[in-house]
């Protein structure tokens, strides 16, 4: 039995004594982190670039906090609301740049569902 990705193949497995027919199931996999999270600041911006984890990942959801306590959220881009967008298929994001800290991770999405979170980023800026 072989399985690569989300293929599966079949192996008939005859010899003397017995024969019979080998199936594998079909994996439905969620898809792995994404790596290589980066984060770099300009003037204006916090701009963050990162890999795919792997090629059946088919969108991305980052999410941010602001201090060491409190839990990551969901950054949404668009217009707040029902037409809100928290995911996107680019590798890279450019968030406003405000003074403080800020920690990013971001996580991988596909049909299954949603990988475990990247690598932790942060930025530090002051406007002063």
């Amino acid at each position: 039995m072989t399985m690569t990705g989300n293929q599966c193949f079949k192996w008939e497995v005859k010899n003397g004594v017995n024969s019979g027919v080998i199936y594998c199931d079909k994996i439905n996999k969620h898809p792995l982190p994404p790596i290589n999270l980066e984060a770099s600041i300009n003037s204006t911006e916090v701009a963050l670039t990162w890999a795919a984890g792997d090629e059946i990942t088919t969108s991305y959801q980052i999410k941010v906090k602001t201090s060491l306590g409190e839990s990551f959220v969901d950054i949404v881009t668009g217009a707040e609301g029902t037409n809100a967008i928290t995911e996107i298929s680019d590798t890279n994001y450019t968030d406003s740049l405000s003074s403080g800290k800020k920690w990013y991770r971001v996580y991988a999405i596909n049909e299954n569902g949603i990988s475990i979170g990247s690598n932790v980023v942060s930025v530090s800026y002051s406007d002063q």
